[in-house]
């Protein structure tokens, strides 16, 4: 089942042009120091890279870079720190696992690897903020808990844990708007909730505030830069919180969940707001989302000539276009 990349599909494509070079660069880089406690690594996408590439190529010495990393996170001297940090690195480990065929070439690094995987679900976070990984996503309707969906949904597909996978899909639904799903957040100041009585993670579709659009808007990112102003006053965290849902809603899909459509296409409607309202392209370690929106939508919107990494997973000028 594939959950992030179909691997045999990567053996199809071609290794040229700047997004395999990219990819490549990183997949030959010392992988840097394994770790899921430093939110801001990049040793889980570089992993990735060295996973694909090894899918592509067959070159074992790639092979041998992610089975070594691999490793080093099931180790029990592994540091665990705050819920962030483990919320962004875990999909791209997951992501390399899946890339180099696991089960199949290492059966007892994959049998470890899955009850680390469970073990990071509730495992004590540190350093402020949610107590596990599993109460991130409960709790925090903004980037904390977007990026703690996308681990959760990887975890429970790899791990093949049908209860816990419906549980993060619950908790998702009603962060996309469906509070009959799920309506257990913490928010913090309403400014910019449509509906201050029913608040969400996205805004309802049609829905305005003092007469402005704000169908599709992350409310809880947005009160980060302040109370309701119009035009809306600039937040990365827009598009960090939308590297969780894009990559969540594409772990859907592939699962055979229709996610896509949820909340009248909720995600959708997010990544509309971003572009057309707010006109916030996005930018930096977010330039890796356009071609997996474009994947799940049929969208066409503008695709970096390279291959990026983000905090949670990359590559996807490689992978999805």
């Amino acid at each position: 089942d594939v959950i992030w990349v179909d691997v045999a599909a990567l053996r199809k494509k071609a290794q040229s042009g700047p997004a395999w070079e990219a990819m490549l660069k990183a997949a030959k880089a010392d992988p840097g120091t394994p770790s899921v406690e430093n939110q801001d690594s990049k040793f889980n996408t570089n992993l990735q890279a060295a996973a694909y590439v090894y899918a592509c190529t067959g070159d074992t010495a790639f092979l041998d870079k992610v089975l070594g990393g691999l490793r080093s996170i099931v180790s029990p001297s592994l540091k665990i720190g705050r819920a962030l940090a483990l919320a962004r690195e875990v999909p791209g480990l997951i992501a390399a696992a899946e890339g180099i065929e696991l089960a199949k070439v290492d059966p007892e690094l994959h049998a470890a690897f899955c009850a680390k995987l469970r073990y990071f679900l509730t495992c004590s976070t540190s350093g402020g903020g949610p107590k596990t990984l599993v109460e991130s996503q409960e709790k925090r309707p903004n980037n904390w808990g977007t990026h703690a969906s996308c681990a959760r949904v990887m975890i429970a597909r790899y791990i093949g844990d049908e209860a816990e996978l419906a549980r993060a899909v619950q908790v998702f639904k009603g962060f996309l708007g469906d509070r009959a799903s799920y309506a257990g957040f913490e928010y913090g100041e309403l400014w910019w909730q449509a509906d201050p009585s029913k608040p969400v993670g996205v805004n309802p579709k049609d829905s305005t505030i003092n007469g402005h659009p704000v169908d599709g808007a992350l409310p809880e990112e947005l009160r980060r830069a302040g109370g309701f102003t119009w035009p809306p006053g600039k937040t990365d965290y827009y598009w960090e919180a939308l590297q969780g849902v894009t990559a969540t809603v594409a772990v859907l899909e592939n699962a055979g969940l229709r996610a896509k459509a949820w909340c009248d296409q909720a995600h959708l409607r997010s990544v509309k707001w971003a572009y057309d309202v707010a006109k916030w392209p996005p930018a930096g370690d977010d330039c890796w989302q356009p071609a997996v929106i474009n994947w799940l939508y049929g969208t066409s919107y503008e695709v970096p000539s390279g291959a990026s990494a983000s905090k949670n997973l990359g590559w996807a000028e490689f992978t999805h276009v």
